[in-house]
């Protein structure tokens, strides 16, 4: 699997790695923790953790964007709609 660079990244999922570089530049954070909280879709997520951590770290957005879209698991935004 080749390895996805900044540049490979939509400009919405460019703008959300630059963020989570930011934030977790400036607070000492774990990348992985800042995106996980950043308000952004799966996907995206998915796309900017295969950046930061290279081939494979995305996999966890995408098997949770999986079971979302099956209806297996809950996504927090329909949770705060009940």
């Amino acid at each position: 699997m080749e390895r996805l660079v900044h540049a490979d990244l939509t400009p919405g999922q460019q703008g959300l790695h630059d963020e989570v570089l930011s934030i977790a530049g400036c607070n000492g954070a774990d990348c992985k923790d800042v995106l996980d909280e950043a308000d952004a879709s799966l996907v995206d997520k998915a796309a900017v953790a295969e950046v930061l951590g290279g081939p494979g770290a995305g996999a966890e957005y995408l098997r949770e964007q999986v079971a979302v879209a099956g209806g297996g698991l809950q996504h927090d935004d329909d949770a705060a709609e009940m």
